[in-house]
């Protein structure tokens, strides 16, 4: 999340030192990067490897973020895959032997 961000910023400054079209062309191009990378692939990547559900990835991420910031959105998806394996190995089995 942050290596993106730190690389737009860079290549936008040097594109603005440029010529200010390409420096927006920049700009432009990493927002709608940045957008379907959060969105739509690291919610992909995240639900395959590590067994959490698209919407659970993206909500947990927008919810650590607004909390803690940048930890929080790094910290969010392994405490989403604790919770919700603890749900379904401790909640969930309990139920069954009732």
């Amino acid at each position: 999340m942050i290596g993106a961000t730190i690389g737009a910023v860079i290549v936008t400054a040097i594109g603005f030192a440029t010529d200010p079209k390409i420096g927006l062309i920049c700009i432009v191009f990493y927002v709608v990067y940045q957008q379907l990378e959060n969105y739509v692939i690291y919610p992909r990547v995240m639900s395959k490897s590590v067994d959490v559900p698209g919407a659970v990835t993206v909500i947990a991420a927008l919810i650590g973020a607004s909390l803690l910031g940048v930890v929080g959105a790094l910290l969010a998806i392994p405490t989403a895959a604790a919770i919700l394996m603890l749900t379904r190995e401790v909640f969930l089995r309990r139920q069954d032997a009732r």
